[in-house]
């Protein structure tokens, strides 16, 4: 036998042998090792294989052939999305190499994790991301997880039978079980109305998708049924109620009830340990404050409008521009402020807010905080593509009715374009002087924290109007006080 039919044969034979696919490939830069370790060991030992340099590359091996061996044998390509990643040059290879194997994301091969506050561009900018800034380990966890759904059907919903002949303290287990709800069988759920039913889904469409993959995790839905990002939100919302409504399903009432512990506005940066140590603080400080002026304090308190009806008796509308339809409250050409009429809403001095914000153009949108009355309060103007001030976050303040759109107190130029007719969650925290306000694209982008030195207004309400030609629509608006005046 020749030589050449030997090593022909050889390579025959290996050309025949196909590798074991495995789940991921985790793609990172050094820096942001720490980061990759924990994300590979966390799929791991949700039961998913994980390729990663730092355990499966051998030292003194070719680079760019392991490298190549790792993209070509993984189903996706986990990025690890920080500024060191986005600038270094072996990296964006191995991401391009992803993502020419599904060009239009439809397979979600490439699957980026944002752990540091970065802006992809380019091509990236048009792949959905898992955003993990500024999250705790638990909600890091139940986000990465949320998005792989495909497992999660492999085990049972109810703890399996004892597979022995003789099990040990049967009356007790048996006792412990009778405790552990099971899912309602579908003859006695509560049955939903075409209006019940369009209301859950309408409340679930203004959900962010990060906060959706969360329910999907903890309803344990089958895997399969609701697809991967990035699927079309649509797509996953209809394949979650059809399951949920099914004889396997939950039933939409538990789906209503895991939607109504998601929907709170500050679910992921705002935790309860830090509420009560925040609460404290203020009940010893107003007690001191009761003790050395020996008066009431003025209680302002909770409001929160999702307009599933309008009651003109709550909000004072200006002459022109606001329009109540469709569950939402839409406002065009309305240089006069709105707001909520009731005192108890006029006297916020610290307070947390958020609400949902669509535009019906290009022009932006503006809110008011911290409202004396209809001509005295801080004015927040959000500036799209055609807006007067394109593309920038404007602070003004406003006195005695003069407004000038010139003459703001501060500016930041916006990287990100408004869309018409997406939704964007806006969150605001007040105290003291600054008045903090994010926005969700998805993922958290600080749009400007405010000082006012002169502490021009200490208190007062909210409002909406416009300052030009924007046209947009709120949702879902929420101010909790966390002090009084």
């Amino acid at each position: 036998m020749s030589d050449s039919t030997v090593i022909n044969e050889l390579v025959g034979a290996k050309a025949e042998e196909k590798p074991e696919m495995k789940d991921f490939f985790i793609s990172y830069n050094k820096a942001d090792k720490k980061w990759a370790e924990w994300i590979a060991w966390l799929l791991e030992e949700e039961g998913y294989s994980v390729v990663i340099q730092l355990w499966d590359f051998n030292a003194g091996g070719n680079f760019i052939e392991q490298m190549q061996e790792a993209v070509t044998t993984t189903r996706k390509t986990i990025a690890i999305l920080s500024d060191n990643y986005l600038k270094a040059e072996y990296t964006h290879t191995e991401w391009t190499n992803a993502l020419a194997r599904d060009p239009r994301g439809e397979k979600g091969i490439l699957v980026p994790i944002r752990v540091q506050d970065c802006k992809p561009d380019g091509l990236l900018l048009t792949i959905i991301y898992i955003d993990l800034v500024g999250l705790s380990m638990a909600d890091a966890r139940i986000a990465i997880l949320g998005a792989f759904s495909e497992r999660r059907s492999r085990k049972p919903r109810e703890m399996p039978a004892y597979p022995g002949e003789f099990p040990d303290n049967s009356n007790t287990t048996s006792i412990i079980l009778d405790k552990i709800p099971a899912p309602s069988p579908p003859g006695i759920r509560e049955k939903y109305s075409p209006q019940q039913h369009m209301a859950l889904l309408r409340k679930l469409q203004r959900l962010p998708v990060q906060r959706f993959n969360i329910l999907v995790f903890l309803l344990k839905v089958p895997a399969g049924l609701v697809p991967s990002m990035p699927a079309e939100q649509s797509e996953r919302i209809g394949m979650l109620l059809n399951w949920a409504e099914s004889s396997r399903g939950c039933g939409l009432a538990e789906v209503e009830k895991m939607w109504k512990l998601l929907k709170g506005p500050v679910f992921f940066w705002w935790r309860w340990r830090y509420l009560i140590a925040f609460f404290a603080a203020l009940l010893i400080g107003g007690l001191l404050f009761l003790l050395l002026h020996n008066k009431p304090l003025p209680t302002p308190e909770e409001f929160d409008d999702y307009f599933e009806t309008y009651n003109k008796d709550v909000w004072h509308e200006p002459a022109s521009g606001w329009d109540f339809s469709n569950n939402r409250l839409y406002i065009e050409n309305a240089p006069e402020i709105g707001y909520p009429i009731a005192d108890v809403y006029r006297h916020y001095t610290n307070f947390i807010m958020s609400f949902i914000l669509r535009p019906g153009n290009d022009g932006g949108a503006a809110w008011a905080l911290r409202l004396q009355d209809s001509e005295n309060y801080y004015l927040f103007y959000l500036s799209g593509p055609s807006g007067k001030l394109p593309q920038g976050f404007y602070t003004y303040i406003v006195k005695g009715g003069q407004f000038d759109l010139e003459k703001y107190v501060d500016r930041k130029v916006q990287a990100f374009p408004l869309v018409q007719d997406k939704q964007y969650e806006i969150e605001i925290q007040v105290i003291d002087n600054e008045i903090k306000q994010t926005i969700h694209l998805p993922g958290a982008k600080i749009l400007c924290s405010f000082k006012d030195s002169q502490k021009t207004f200490p208190y007062g309400g909210i409002g909406f109007r416009t300052v030009g030609s924007e046209k947009f629509s709120i949702d879902d608006v929420i101010v909790k006080p966390t002090n009084t005046r």
